[in-house]
């Protein structure tokens, strides 16, 4: 089964929302980054069996191009694709687009690619952005009456933060936890330490990325002083590695979308290896790197804690002809071959940048 080419299709597609670390002033210049072009790319067999991949935000088809253009004409049985030498903003959307062509091909779903499914559904984070605490109240009061099972609150300033956080717990009440996401900008120990005695009464699952992570030995340090466990947003196996030789943490987020699909598998086998559970957080992304992400915590035994996967309830269209589905705070695992999406031609010629 050879490879004979490769389409590509710039697409822009809106955020409805914003979910972002930064003030409200700030929203327009973060959303512009969310909403940014990003390449659709299909790559087809010599049967003319189509293999769907999604590039990231800011590469252009040029770049994806010329990453594409080694492989094609070779035959996938000569290719590793667990190990190919592209460029890595670009390879983690060939290794969808690859894995999706083989599970079509062979008529199973990627997850089988991968070994098989500890879970055939995902738990899911809801996030909240940087608001007023009690617009953040209601909104994470309708995500719980929806089936979501934890709140993710994204932090940055430690006196809204904690207006914030306790409008929220109050709002969902004692049963749902809440993971809060400061992006580091909590900055010292200090702060995060005085911010786990403000949060002891609540129901906190994590902190993740309180404070300078170029310093892991202080989270090491931080995990001995509070009770409230730490998760690191972490994005190669290397970084993986470094926090469990240091025990930085507790749980770790690892993002497939940038690390790429083979990456996560590998560093979520070495946070296995240390007992760790991991979550899988994407970003603001379309139905097929959604999917991708599906498969990937399917087939991942530690991957337990809900997910980051976000793009379906923020972008204005997620591209796909029949959306992923969401149910009481679950997504399904696609279990149509491949990656169990199909593009919506006339979506994609609707947000297409001509």
């Amino acid at each position: 089964m050879r490879l004979v080419d490769c389409e590509t299709f710039t697409v822009k597609v809106p955020s409805k929302v914003y979910v972002c670390c930064c003030r409200e002033s700030e929203v327009p210049a973060v959303d512009e980054v969310h909403s940014a072009p990003q390449v659709i790319i299909k790559l087809r067999s010599e049967e003319n069996i189509i293999g769907l991949g999604e590039v990231r935000r800011f590469v252009s088809e040029d770049e994806v191009r010329s990453c594409v253009k080694p492989i094609l004409g070779k035959s996938l049985s000569d290719l590793n694709i667990q190990d190919l030498s592209i460029d890595p903003k670009v390879k983690p959307a060939v290794e969808m687009a690859l894995l999706d062509l083989i599970g079509k091909a062979f008529k199973v779903p990627v997850y089988q690619l991968f070994g098989g499914a500890f879970r055939r559904k995902i738990p899911l984070s809801y996030c909240i952005p940087i608001k007023k605490p009690d617009e953040a109240a209601k909104e994470a009061l309708k995500a719980v009456n929806k089936g979501y099972k934890l709140i993710k609150v994204k932090a940055w300033e430690p006196s809204e933060d904690i207006k914030r956080v306790k409008a929220i717990a109050e709002s969902i009440g004692d049963d749902i936890p809440i993971r809060i996401d400061a992006n580091e900008g909590w900055r010292r120990l200090s702060t995060a330490r005085k911010m786990a005695e403000k949060f002891r009464r609540y129901n906190i699952e994590s902190f993740e990325d309180p404070i300078s992570k170029w310093n892991l030995n202080q989270y090491a340090m931080l995990r001995k002083l509070i009770d409230i466990p730490i998760m690191l947003h972490l994005s190669s196996v290397r970084e993986v590695i470094d926090a469990v030789k240091r025990e930085a943490c507790d749980y770790m987020n690892l993002p497939a979308r940038y690390m790429g699909l083979f990456e996560f598998r590998r560093a979520a086998t070495v946070a296995e290896a240390a007992g760790i559970p991991i979550e899988c957080g994407v970003g603001i992304d379309l139905a097929i790197a959604e999917a991708a992400a599906l498969h990937l915590c399917a087939a991942t035994a530690n991957a337990t804690l809900p997910s980051d996967l976000i793009g379906n309830y923020i972008r204005e269209d997620d591209l796909a002809r029949e959306p992923l589905l969401i149910e009481e705070g679950f997504m399904k695992v696609p279990e149509k071959p491949g990656l169990g999406v199909e593009l919506d031609e006339e979506a994609l010629q609707n947000y297409l940048i001509k």
